[in-house]
């Protein structure tokens, strides 16, 4: 079994961080030397643009607080 490797060339596999794309939100991945950047939308921060800047912005707040604790 063992000389049979010798006749098949080592295979490079080249992975892509952005496949699947891990950016929330709906926006693109872009792939830059091995790692990925999320071009996050208005209002979304982080790796994945899964984080609010401001949570209680369109939020209803609850009860007669009239503002939301973030």
């Amino acid at each position: 079994l063992s000389h049979l490797v010798s006749f098949f060339p080592l295979l490079q596999i080249a992975l892509d961080p952005c496949n699947p794309n891990p950016c929330q939100q709906g926006v693109q991945c872009h792939s830059i030397e091995g790692r990925y950047i999320c071009a996050c939308p208005d209002g979304y921060y982080g790796n994945e643009c899964m984080t609010l800047k401001h949570p209680c912005i369109g939020q209803h707040c609850p009860g007669e607080i009239k503002m939301c604790a973030s």
